[in-house]
């Protein structure tokens, strides 16, 4: 009878120590959660430059057969199509793309669509063609039912307004924290509205998340030691599983604001998808919290990668940004073309004096009803690209790159639908 009493006083001994261990990493991903950069309150602005260093590797047989298709689309002489075919073969050679990125982010969070002010994004990308600096400037908007994206390729005087661009960047301030899709829908669900207006981690939307969990089969397990990185740092290693099947890994260091050095994506049968390591966090002083100095992505599967690194002294978290920097300027006689109107290919818009384009004034009005701007009829829908010849042969360069990137980011997509 002893026997018997103390073999169940045992059993539940341990299955108490299980479910609290248990209960442990739930709360320990929904602080990471806490403090992710989809957090309202962990990141309102954010702004940077970065240099950024890519490589692709596609088989060479993948390669040849969407140079074939890009070859047969490319209206060019045979020099200026064999100068486009032998950009695109280089982008996924494996031979590493340079560029740098300048980004201005406000009201961060709203691109989980919990605020009714959207996100506000300018980037600004440069990289060297031909020893030419060139830029693009891209204005636009996260947390709308459509995207409004406004482009200025160099100084030219053209500027186009696209519904969506899908190879801008738009996560930068999420280095170096708990990312991911699931991390993204639990943050719908954890975050609660307040009396204020603004958004909170309740009980409720713990409890929210808690119940959809189990009905999803997702668990969550905390390896029993920490781990060291970076010097005398150490971090916990957070598993999380769906249906029995180990999908993500974490490493999260609730010491420094329970930031997130290494994040794995895994597949069902255990191989990694992906990888993101961010390394050489500092502390930045005004918000006091950390942020890593470079981000490595990268990928296996697809064999792409990419390394990230901020350059010293032009981070700046939580500080206010005026609505004045995101915008274009307009000089007198540019050409905007809108993309999003039917009729684009007959009517295109001149500035008839300087002014301003920014996301207020393209969401909130008709081009039509800007004094400014002049509506011309024009009958050639590819006109904004006749600059001369050499920025043309660049121009239809970079667009077969972008179609290429846009083709292992479909992969990507692909993939990681095929395996959630």
């Amino acid at each position: 009878m002893s026997t018997r009493r103390i073999i169940i006083i045992l059993f539940f001994s341990f299955a108490n120590c299980v479910l609290v261990f248990s209960d442990e990493a739930f709360d320990l991903f929904v602080e990471a959660c806490r403090h992710s950069g989809y957090n309202p309150a962990e990141i309102v602005t954010f702004q940077a430059k970065f240099n950024v260093v890519a490589t692709t590797v596609l088989p060479d047989s993948v390669i040849e057969e969407i140079a074939q298709s890009l070859s047969d689309a490319i209206e060019e002489t045979e020099q200026e199509r064999a100068e486009s075919l032998a950009a695109f073969k280089q982008s996924f050679s494996g031979e590493a793309q340079s560029s740098s990125i300048k980004v201005f982010v406000k009201n961060s969070a709203a691109s989980i669509g919990l605020a009714d002010t959207p996100t506000l994004i300018l980037a600004e990308d440069q990289w060297l063609v031909e020893g030419q600096i060139r830029k693009e400037l891209s204005l636009f908007s996260l947390g709308a039912e459509e995207r409004t994206v406004a482009t200025q390729i160099g100084q030219s005087k053209i500027i186009t307004l696209n519904k969506e661009d899908h190879h801008l960047p738009i996560d930068h301030f999420l280095g170096g924290r708990i990312q991911s899709q699931m991390v993204f829908r639990a943050m719908k669900l954890l975050l609660s509205g307040s009396d204020k207006g603004s958004f909170v981690l309740s009980d409720a939307g713990i409890a929210a998340f808690k119940k959809d969990c189990e009905a999803n089969g997702r668990t969550f397990t905390l390896l029993k030691e920490r781990v060291k990185y970076e010097g005398d740092y150490s971090a916990s290693i957070l598993e999380v599983y769906e249906k029995g099947e180990l999908r993500e890994r974490f490493w999260i260091d609730s010491d420094r604001g329970y930031i997130c050095p290494k994040a794995q994506l895994l597949m069902p049968d255990g191989e990694i998808f992906g990888e993101i390591l961010s390394e050489d966090f500092v502390l930045d002083e005004q918000s006091l919290k950390w942020f890593p100095a470079k981000v490595t992505n990268k990928s296996d599967v697809t064999m792409h990668s990419s390394e990230v690194r901020i350059v010293p002294g032009t981070l700046v978290i939580n500080q206010p940004i005026p609505d004045s920097i995101f915008a274009i300027a307009v000089p007198r006689g540019t050409r905007v073309d809108d993309f999003r109107r039917d009729d684009n290919d007959q009517i295109a818009f001149f500035a008839n004096q300087p002014s301003k384009l920014n996301l207020q004034t393209v969401e909130g009005k008709n081009l039509d009803e800007l004094e400014w701007l002049t509506p011309r009829e024009t009958h050639q829908l590819h006109e904004p690209y006749s600059f001369e010849k050499t920025t043309f042969s660049w121009l239809q360069i970079m667009l077969t790159v972008i179609g290429g990137i846009l083709i292992v980011l479909g992969l990507i997509l692909h993939f990681f639908k095929k395996y959630q």
